[in-house]
C-alpha cells in the first residue's frame, strides 16, 4: 500500500515537529483571519458611495467570501502545496476549524445571530476536511488515480464556479471563474492530462446537473 501511493506522489522535504507545529498553526491563524473577514464583510452595511464600496458590489465579494469556491480553493492550495498528504489533512483540518469557529463566534457575537444550521454543513465539511486534504494531495501526482482524483475536483469546482444546467453554461462572476482558472493553474503537472481531466470533468458535470434537474 505504502509502496502504490508513493508511486502516485513522492513525498517533499520532511518536516521537524516544531516546523510541522508551526505549519498548522498558520493554517489556524490564516482560517481565523479569514472567516472574521468574510463574517465582517457580510455584516457591513455599504452606502456605495466610495470607489471601494462600488468595487466591491462590483464583484459581490460579499457573497463570493460566503459561498464554497472561495473556501475549496484555499482549502485546495495548502493541501496540495504541503510535503506530504498527512500534513495535507493536518493542514486543511485546522484551516477549516479556524475558519468555522472564528465565524460562527463572529455571527454570534458581532453579528447577533446564531446560524447554527448554516454551520452544521460547515463543520461537517470540517470533520471530512482530514481525508479530503489526504486525497487532494495525490491529484498533483501521477497516474490513473491522480487523474481520477485531478478530475473530481475539476468536476465539483465547475458546478461550484459557473451555472450549468444540462443546456446551458452561465458564468457566476469574475470571481468565481478567477478561482476555477487559479485551481486548474495549481493542479497542472502535466498539461495534457490536466486537459484530458478537464474534458471529462466538464462533462460529468453538464450530466450531474442534468440528473439533478429530473429528479
Amino acid at each position: 500500500m505504502k509502496q502504490w501511493l508513493l508511486n502516485i506522489r513522492q513525498p517533499g522535504k520532511r518536516y521537524t515537529v516544531w516546523e510541522g507545529i508551526r505549519r498548522i498553526l498558520l493554517c489556524l491563524v490564516l482560517g481565523i483571519l479569514l472567516g472574521m473577514l468574510a463574517k465582517q464583510l457580510d455584516l457591513a452595511s455599504h452606502s456605495g458611495n466610495s470607489f471601494w464600496e462600488r468595487a466591491l458590489e462590483w464583484l459581490d465579494l460579499r457573497n463570493f467570501l460566503s459561498d464554497f469556491p472561495f473556501w475549496l480553493a484555499v482549502g485546495l492550495a495548502i493541501a496540495v502545496f504541503a510535503p506530504s498528504a498527512f500534513q495535507a489533512g493536518d493542514g486543511v483540518f485546522f484551516f477549516f476549524l479556524g475558519m468555522c469557529g472564528a465565524y460562527h463566534w463572529y455571527s454570534v457575537y458581532v453579528g447577533g445571530f446564531n446560524p447554527s444550521g448554516y454551520m452544521r454543513i460547515w463543520y461537517g465539511l470540517t470533520a471530512l476536511s482530514p481525508v479530503l486534504g489526504w486525497l487532494c494531495w495525490y491529484a498533483k501526482g501521477k497516474g490513473p488515480i491522480a487523474s481520477g482524483i485531478q478530475t473530481l475536483i475539476f468536476t465539483v469546482l465547475l458546478l461550484s464556479c459557473f451555472g450549468i444546467g444540462f443546456w446551458y453554461f452561465d458564468f457566476r462572476g469574475i470571481l468565481y471563474t478567477a478561482t476555477f482558472l487559479i485551481c486548474v493553474f495549481m493542479l497542472n503537472a502535466n498539461p495534457r492530462r490536466t486537459l484530458c481531466c478537464l474534458a471529462l470533468s466538464a462533462v460529468l458535470a453538464f450530466l450531474l446537473r442534468g440528473m439533478h434537474n429530473d429528479s
